[in-house]
């Protein structure tokens, strides 16, 4: 049984942006992201889903009504430290205005992965 689900939206990056306009996609933004947010609410308190939404505050000031929907962080220190059965202590290293990741070490390389999804800002 699903009993939370985060969401965000894609933050257009330069290589991200032109790798859509290889494949002649639109990239819309704002768009119609606080219409499928709003949706996604409903259904969420429909099925009593905690949803929340990562740094995505621009949308919460356009919609009121998504203010009572909680920041979720990529990086989440309490939600790792839950999964580890003990309270990890780090410092907030956002990677922008509005974001509360915490501070991690990234393991990735760019350009290993073979999947050349074309909205990844690492291929």
């Amino acid at each position: 049984m699903v009993s939370e689900c985060t969401i965000s939206f894609l933050d257009v990056y330069p290589k991200v942006s032109k790798s859509f306009s290889d494949y002649n996609i639109i990239i819309d933004e704002q768009g119609n992201q606080d219409y499928i947010a709003l949706i996604l609410r409903g259904i969420a308190l429909d099925n009593n889903i905690r949803l929340s939404m990562c740094y995505e505050e621009e949308l919460k000031t356009k919609k009121p009504d998504l203010n009572f929907v909680p920041q979720a962080h990529c990086i989440d220190a309490d939600t790792i430290g839950q999964l580890l059965g003990n309270k990890i202590k780090t410092n907030k290293r956002p990677k922008r205005p509005g974001c509360g990741c915490v501070k991690a070490i990234d393991i990735g390389e760019y350009g290993t992965c073979k999947h050349e999804c074309i909205y990844c800002y690492s291929r």
